[in-house]
């Protein structure tokens, strides 16, 4: 299935993914809705250049088993969050890492483990950072620096 070019506003939740599946979400406008985004369960969908702003809550929650992809090295989401209440993106699954890259997107806006940005390859030389490359930010349910969290929630691997 493919949901794209529509708008959603208004709503409990603008597009609820939910049990297996797996649609593409295109090009939709998700605004002023109390959770833009709810993917739980096993849904696997896939979101590319949407707006997910000024919903009330989430702009996007992921639950339970689900594995959405929001934007990888090879296919970036081009989708832009901000503005939402509490969280622009939510990963509260127990242990799934959220591919994220290549969407407009504040890393403190954000909560539970996932991947924003584009690795940068390391070299034996001096890297060479371009304004394409990024460094690899992966953020935890603790916030960085809480001496209570897993080391593992509170690294952070940037240009040397």
């Amino acid at each position: 299935a493919e949901i794209r070019d529509n708008v959603f506003e208004r709503m409990k939740v603008g597009i609820h993914i939910a049990q297996n599946a797996a649609p593409r979400i295109v090009n939709n406008r998700i605004t002023n809705n109390k959770d833009g985004v709810v993917v739980q369960q096993n849904s696997t969908p896939v979101l590319r250049g949407n707006t997910i702003a000024d919903n009330d809550d989430n702009g996007a929650i992921v639950l339970a088993n689900a594995q959405p992809d929001l934007g990888t090295v090879a296919d970036p989401g081009g989708n832009i969050f901000r503005d939402n209440g509490d969280r622009d993106v939510r990963n509260a699954t127990p242990s799934f890492v959220l591919s994220a890259i290549g969407n407009q997107i504040s890393p403190d806006r954000t909560e539970g483990r996932m991947t924003l940005a584009e690795p940068v390859a390391e070299s034996v030389a001096e890297p060479i950072l371009t304004q394409a490359s990024a460094p690899v930010r992966e953020f935890g349910q603790a916030l960085d620096g809480n001496p209570r969290a897993p080391s593992s929630l509170r690294r952070w691997s940037g240009p040397r």
